[in-house]
């Protein structure tokens, strides 16, 4: 009886403990245990959870490959490792043709150290780092840009969300620009003015 008893709890513990190794490795699960006891209510509470994690999985991707940004990671070298859609838009480049290309490679020259100069202190740090950079586009064209940056020692890789500021710096030119103007328009008339007192 003992033999029974054991060979009965033994195969489903064995199943679920697959379905555990499967769930931890984000693979397809065995199909779930149709018991009606405790072990039963076990492997569908592990499907359920695995079902869970891959509708967040999804979700996430979704984000990212939605998102108005540059999102990719970087190893510790500063090649691209992964990238979102976006670079298509940004930069001209397919995701797949940006992966084994450096950061320093796409900046204009004088933002090459800058480039690697992020990487080095997000490496470093515990913290986002941020640095902006011009980058070229495929079509020669630059785009400024805003990189803050995320080291993370599990994964082995730099996280990092690029955003275009092109736009934002040209407004910034433009203000610069006007006040500047402004300022020279003024001072002319009031000098002539303190000159004739």
């Amino acid at each position: 009886m003992a033999v029974f008893f054991a060979s009965r709890i033994n195969a489903p513990i064995n199943r679920i403990s697959s379905n555990l190794k499967l769930l931890s490795e984000n693979e397809s699960l065995l199909p779930p245990l149709t018991r009606a006891d405790e072990l039963g209510s076990l492997d569908r509470l592990i499907h359920t959870v695995a079902s869970e994690v891959n509708t967040a999985h999804l979700r996430e991707r979704a984000l990212i490959e939605k998102a108005a940004d540059l999102i990719c990671s970087l190893d510790e070298a500063g090649t691209f490792l992964t990238a979102n859609p976006m670079s298509t838009r940004m930069l001209s480049v397919q995701p797949e043709d940006l992966v084994s290309i450096k950061l320093n490679e796409l900046t204009v020259l004088e933002d090459s150290f800058a480039a690697d100069e992020l990487i080095r202190r997000s490496i470093k740090s515990n913290d986002f780092e941020t640095a902006e950079l011009t980058l070229r586009r495929a079509d020669s064209t630059t785009i400024e840009t805003r990189w803050p940056c995320l080291w993370s020692d599990q994964e082995g890789s730099l996280f990092c969300v690029a955003h275009d500021v092109t736009k934002e710096k040209e407004l910034a030119r433009v203000k610069q620009d006007f006040m500047n103007m402004i300022s020279h328009d003024l001072r002319s008339p009031l000098s002539s003015v303190m000159v004739r007192l």
